[in-house]
């Protein structure tokens, strides 16, 4: 998953008492002993699998900011929500114990009953599910759904506390922790702000990203089998520019004709860049002049033979380029992937990427039951990818054409 930086601000409560804060780099932080409270901007955002956690101005909050589970189209993760919901991340130094936790927040407007919940827990593993009871105005909640007290076992030493959305647009404001079972937060009494100096007007603020992150998204398409180009010289050439640049994501292909297995050239140098941390997206084939058809029950057998380093299958590569019923074969291909993938448990971890038709996207209809991502392939034609072009198109006007086959699933 993705991962950005750190927020700004960490307010801390301790006992009535305001405690001396430090300001390293981009973070003002604080430790207390047994209260703890965490503004929206303090934490660390994962996305997930269609949503991701927004920061929003929003004049009721404390520090005039909330994080907004996004986008709000009526989406939930009741279950198996701890790898597939966007996540929320804040570090933890605390004594080891029971905490009760408050949440504030609010509900979209007009949806109390769609979006006013979430789940806590602890180093990535659930612990409090459907923290509710919110309403359209911002209020505090101490109890799940259930009407549970929300709390909290602690471990010694550092941590990391989780939030996970349960239903978008929900606003999150802050949350506060205390090992006192009768004490209630208050928005403003006792909470620093700042350091005593004043903060470098920095302009409006504008969320950290990592170079890391940035890196991480980043993929190359390569032809490894090819032996009659550059490609031949793998070991002096390829492999070191590959591990020179820093990139980790490769698109290839799976193949799985005769002769191909553990031992072939193309497989040797898969699993000699996956030595080096580079993982694979793979393209499958239907039988062409210059490529043999993928044997979908042979996927196992591609995994194994890039040792685990495949983390997704692709449908088929611009499909309405290649002219007679494309459309049928396209949607068939598809239909024969997913189902391969996911009715193998070997390959329960590997994602599948939907097809990259070029223009005639409604043609296929409608396959979102039979991928994770929809996939595109636009062209900026030099031109800047994300302006608009002098007939009216950019990536904005684009982009709702080409999700038609993918629907609601992430891009």
């Amino acid at each position: 998953m993705k991962r950005y930086g750190l927020g700004l601000v960490l307010l801390v409560i301790l006992g009535g008492c305001n405690l001396t804060e430090t300001l390293e780099r981009e973070e003002l932080a604080a430790q207390a002993d047994d209260a703890l409270r965490l503004e929206a901007a303090a934490f660390d955002m994962r996305p997930g699998e269609s949503h991701t956690w927004r920061l929003r101005a929003d004049e009721d909050a404390a520090d005039g900011k909330v994080l907004r589970a996004l986008p709000d189209i009526g989406k939930n993760y009741k279950k198996d929500y701890a790898d597939a919901s966007p996540r929320l991340d804040h570090a933890l130094d605390m004594p080891a114990g029971t905490y009760y936790v408050w949440v504030r927040g609010r509900a979209a407007e007009g949806k109390t009953l769609s979006s006013n919940s979430l789940h806590i827990g602890i180093n990535g593993e659930p612990k409090v599910e459907h923290v509710g009871g919110f309403e359209e105005a911002m209020g505090w909640s101490n109890l799940t759904m259930r009407e549970e007290r929300v709390k909290l076992n602690v471990p010694e030493g550092k941590q990391t506390l989780n939030v996970w959305m349960r239903e978008d647009g929900f606003s999150l404001d802050s949350l506060f922790l205390t090992r006192d079972e009768d004490e209630k937060p208050s928005r403003t009494a006792n909470v620093s702000r700042g350091p005593s100096a004043p903060l470098p007007n920095v302009g409006p603020g504008v969320r950290a990203k990592r170079a890391d992150d940035f890196v991480d998204s980043i993929g190359v398409n390569t032809h490894l089998q090819f032996t009659d180009t550059v490609y031949r010289n793998f070991e002096d050439l390829i492999e070191p520019k590959l591990v020179k640049l820093g990139v980790r994501h490769l698109r290839d292909g799976a193949y799985t004709s005769k002769g191909h297995s553990a031992n072939h050239p193309y497989y040797k140098k898969c699993r000699a860049l996956a030595s080096e941390g580079i993982r694979f997206n793979l393209l499958v084939n239907v039988g062409t002049s210059y490529v043999k058809a993928t044997d979908f029950s042979k996927l196992d057998d591609v995994v194994e033979w890039c040792d685990g380093a495949v983390v997704s299958f692709e449908g088929l590569n611009e499909p309405d380029l290649r002219g007679g019923d494309w459309a049928k074969v396209t949607k068939d291909v598809q239909k024969k992937l997913y189902k391969a993938v996911k009715g193998d448990s070997d390959l329960s971890r590997v994602k599948v990427l939907g097809p990259s038709v070029v223009w005639k996207t409604d043609e296929v209809g409608d396959l979102s039951g039979y991928l994770d991502y929809g996939n595109w392939h636009p062209y900026s034609g030099g031109n800047c990818p994300s302006c608009t072009d002098p007939y009216g198109n950019g990536l904005d006007s684009y982009l709702p054409r080409y999700r038609e086959p993918s629907g609601d699933k992430p891009m």
